[in-house]
């Protein structure tokens, strides 16, 4: 554009008089001016834009990346709904449940190493009969057992002179306050029977 205006310029000094030819020449020394600053502005505007779609593009990635994301959500979200996971009020429920059931297992009394066989199959009898002898304990009402049974498989028959281990006692007793009192009763039983509680 310079060069054209150059030979208009030329062109104009040989045709036309001096005082118009120096307005022109003023005329087209502003407008190489003006020109170069639209340049500038445009340059700048270019910068700007490719800075803005960069940023553009930067954002289309990242709501991409959301809408990934919200479609799995979405998903998990239905998975929950058809298979809802416990709400509090049943996790309270089952918590007071495991607590009564823990609470319940305390009461209960372990005895290990009475043979297999010594209770003939009724063990509430057997302990009621056999605890009050081991700890020379008197019991005016007598000794009140809720239940008592052996857990565990039956012991395997061995061939050789070790006879099969025997499977635990597990009795609970009613309104029975000796239990509570100390290890003594516990320590004579593990003399007796050679037994580890």
């Amino acid at each position: 554009m310079r060069d054209d205006i150059e030979e208009t310029e030329a062109a104009a000094a040989r045709h036309i008089p001096g005082d118009v030819a120096k307005e022109l020449h003023k005329l087209s020394a502003f407008i190489v001016e003006e020109s170069d600053g639209q340049d500038k502005k445009l340059e700048e505007i270019r910068i700007s834009t490719s800075a803005t779609e960069s940023k553009i593009a930067d954002i289309a990635d990242r709501i991409g990346e959301v809408e990934n994301r919200l479609c799995f959500l979405e998903d998990e979200h239905e998975r929950r709904k058809a298979n809802p996971a416990a709400t509090a009020d049943e996790v309270a429920l089952l918590q007071q449940k495991l607590d009564i059931e823990n609470r319940e297992r305390r009461n209960n009394l372990r005895f290990v190493g009475f043979p297999e066989g010594c209770d003939d199959h009724d063990a509430v009898h057997f302990l009621e009969e056999t605890i009050p002898k081991i700890f020379n304990l008197d019991f005016p009402k007598g000794l009140e057992n809720e239940r008592a049974h052996r857990i565990g498989a039956l012991p395997k028959r061995y061939d050789g002179d070790q006879p099969p281990r025997a499977r635990p006692l597990i009795a609970r007793f009613l309104r029975l306050t000796w239990r509570w009192q100390g290890e003594h009763g516990f320590d004579v039983l593990y003399v007796v029977f050679g037994l580890n509680f």
